[in-house]
C-alpha cells in the first residue's frame, strides 16, 4: 500500500473535495444464504480394508471452481476452492481433483469432517465486481471391511447353491 503524506490541510480538504467527486461504485451484494460450494468429495478406494491407506478425494467442475489446495490444519481437513461466476458461462466441465492421504483405518465405521473454503467472485453488468467468502463444514461416512478379497473356494457374489 502506497503512503501518502500530505502537507497542508489546503491539499487535504482539495482531495477530500475530488474523491467526494467520484461516482459510488455500484455494490454487488453477496448471496445470503451462501450457495453450497461446488466441491465433492469421496472415499479412494472406494470400499477400503483394514490397514489399507485411505485417501479423501475433493473434485469440482474447472474452469468455473479452481481447487487452490487441500490439507490438514489445526482445524482438520480443509479444502480451498475459488470460482469465477465469468468462467461459469460455459458448459464445460474439466474434471479437477485434489486428496488428501489420511493414512490407515481400522476395521469399522467412520465419519469425517472437513471445511471448504470458498472465495467466489460476481460480477455485475456495469463491470463492477465483488468477493465473498465462504465457510462450508462437510462430512462423510464410509466403512472400513475387516478382510478383503474372495476365499478361493467361493464365488463372488454367491451365497447358496441349491
Amino acid at each position: 500500500m502506497a503512503l501518502i503524506r500530505i502537507r497542508s490541510l489546503a491539499t487535504l480538504l482539495a482531495l477530500s473535495g475530488w474523491l467526494a467527486a467520484l461516482p459510488a461504485a455500484a455494490q454487488i451484494p453477496c448471496p445470503d444464504p451462501a450457495p453450497h460450494p461446488p466441491v465433492s468429495a469421496r472415499i479412494s478406494p472406494p470400499q477400503p480394508c483394514n490397514g489399507d491407506p485411505v485417501r479423501l478425494v475433493f473434485e469440482a467442475c474447472g474452469p468455473c471452481v479452481d481447487l487452490v489446495g487441500a490439507g490438514i490444519g489445526r482445524e482438520g481437513i480443509f479444502v480451498h476452492a475459488t470460482r469465477d461466476d465469468r468462467d461459469c458461462l460455459l458448459k464445460i466441465c474439466e474434471r479437477d481433483s485434489l486428496d488428501v492421504a489420511l493414512g490407515t483405518f481400522a476395521a469399522g465405521h467412520h465419519f469425517l469432517r472437513w471445511k471448504v473454503f470458498t472465495e467466489q467472485t460476481f460480477h455485475g453488468g456495469s463491470g463492477d465486481s465483488m468477493m465473498c467468502a465462504y465457510v462450508h463444514e462437510d462430512s462423510l461416512r464410509f466403512d472400513v471391511s475387516p478382510s478383503c478379497g474372495t476365499p478361493v473356494d467361493s464365488l463372488p457374489y454367491v451365497r447358496n447353491v441349491w
